[in-house]
């Protein structure tokens, strides 16, 4: 099912939204989805979206752009060391740590986070995203294999957004 969400659209925006609408129905409460831009200089928040729709504005909150040097962002993180993080329980202790900015810590408290991870999004070696998602339901924790799945789902992705782009690229270069 995953891959025919992918395929829906060749428009990066659209296919990621899609995506991200996926995993929040499937295997999340809550999924965010990060992109690198094409220079490599910057990433861009493309995708939160959030179970349910009445906590939805309360995740547009993680919404946004983000600097390379935002050493509080797990998020970036994962940009950065091209590593996968597993957050199997999610204590006020670990948020606190984590995330470090007061804002932050009240949104995932208030959306009732529980467990999380945060997957890079590779095309071969060369990172260009990273796909976080989190648990609200209580009792349910995250694993070693949850995160399997969800990175294997993440090299899916990553040639779905590489056709979105040469795709694109063609598409300039022929008018």
């Amino acid at each position: 099912k995953a891959s025919a969400v992918m395929s829906e659209s060749l428009d990066i925006d659209t296919m990621i939204k899609s995506v991200a609408s996926f995993v929040a129905a499937n295997l999340s409460d809550m999924c965010m989805i990060d992109l690198i831009n094409e220079q490599g200089d910057g990433v861009q928040r493309l995708a939160v979206v959030y179970r349910d729709p009445q906590k939805q504005g309360k995740a547009e909150e993680f919404r946004g752009k983000f600097s390379w040097d935002d050493s509080q962002n797990r998020s970036l993180s994962v940009l950065h060391s091209g590593k996968s993080e597993l957050y199997s329980e999610m204590n006020d202790e670990f948020i606190k740590r984590v995330v470090g900015r007061e804002e932050q810590f009240r949104v995932i408290k208030d959306l009732g986070m529980q467990s999380g991870m945060a997957v890079p999004i590779k095309f071969y070696k060369k990172i260009i995203g990273s796909m976080t998602l989190f648990s609200a339901e209580p009792g349910h924790r995250y694993d070693e294999f949850d995160l399997s799945v969800v990175e294997d789902l993440a090299k899916r992705i990553s040639f779905s957004i590489e056709n979105a782009r040469l795709y694109a690229k063609a598409q300039t270069a022929s008018r």
